[in-house]
């Protein structure tokens, strides 16, 4: 792509320490590890992967959320990566984020218009609390709630209503830039559809760039414009979603995208499942050389020596020894 990327992110690493005990000594959760990404001026990056390969982690990290173990995180050209005080504050209007759990993240002792006013109020946007509570009045119709909703508190809507609330928060300051942290997966799969229609919508209409993070592939494979693969703190596959979703290259991907249910039972018994053997290895203690190694049917012993380089392969970029033969 031409165009300078919104958010680029350069071998980004997020450990946490875990302590066993007073006296034992402190272990370390690699969640993030050496991982590159660049999202665009209004695409959809989507970010697929298993429970615990660090999806979330890196989604908060790029938001200031977590912070950085090493590695760089830069916002329009700006490294963001050691702001502090009213540095961090300015950025919070460009990067937010959506969190997960609907019913946890809305504060149930304010009203709707106090949760979506606050950020406006932290940044004093607008003149006064009027002119407030009509920018309040105009998130709400665009996210398709009722103007009369302003007074209503949290635990009066269903899901997928609080999850439209959320959003309007996230909208208040007019971010260009989003983490939409697994925001569908609380919800009935009828009222998933209709979050990701007005995501889409709300994109359209202001440009914003979206960092979609899910478990569902096929959900995925509709809103995003690229997608990263994501296996234990590391990235192994990145590329255009269509083309990643039909053409997979990386054992992982290739595994993940069969595990997708078909709705066409005679399809669905024909095709070939690549069935993942064993557990997902821990992030305190993970394999030597490629992470994925000791669940991978194509593993070699070099897998086990040394990590693969991300490397370019047409338009798709992978870490895998194997395909790195195969093009050779």
């Amino acid at each position: 792509m031409s165009e300078e990327p919104i958010v680029r992110v350069e071998h980004l690493k997020t450990w946490f320490e875990v302590s066993r005990g007073w006296l034992a000594k402190k272990d370390v959760v690699k969640a993030v590890d050496d991982v590159s990404l660049e999202v665009y001026p209004g695409e959809t990056f989507g970010l697929v992967g298993e429970s615990g390969c660090g999806k979330s982690t890196l989604g908060r990290t790029i938001v200031k959320i977590n912070e950085p173990t090493a590695g760089r995180i830069f916002v329009k050209g700006h490294d963001i990566t050691t702001l502090k005080g009213k540095e961090l504050k300015d950025f919070r209007r460009y990067c937010q984020l959506i969190f997960q759990d609907p019913y946890a993240s809305l504060d149930a002792r304010m009203t709707v218009g106090e949760i979506i006013k606050e950020p406006m109020e932290i940044h004093n946007m607008y003149a006064n609390d009027a002119e407030r509570e009509e920018h309040v009045v105009e998130l709400l119709k665009m996210v398709g709630l009722k103007p009369d909703h302003i007074r209503r508190y949290p635990h009066e809507f269903s899901g997928g209503q609080r999850q439209r609330i959320s959003i309007a928060r996230t909208l208040a300051l007019k971010p260009e830039f989003i983490v939409c942290d697994e925001p569908i997966s609380a919800l009935d799969v009828s009222i998933q559809a209709q979050i990701i229609n007005l995501l889409e919508k709300i994109q359209k209409e202001t440009g914003i760039a979206y960092l979609f993070i899910a478990h569902d592939l096929s959900m995925v494979e509709h809103i995003s414009k690229r997608i990263g693969v994501m296996y234990l703190g590391h990235l192994v596959e990145v590329g255009d979603a269509r083309d990643l979703y039909h053409d997979p290259k990386h054992p992982y991907t290739k595994a993940l995208l069969s595990a997708v249910p078909i709705p066409d039972p005679v399809k669905g018994k024909s095709m070939k499942r690549q069935i993942l053997e064993g557990e997902l290895p821990s992030p305190i203690n993970p394999p030597s050389g490629c992470p994925f190694r000791t669940r991978c049917p194509f593993a070699m012993e070099k897998c086990a020596e040394k990590m693969p380089e991300m490397k370019q392969y047409g338009d798709r970029s992978v870490a895998c020894w194997k395909v790195e033969e195969e093009a050779e």
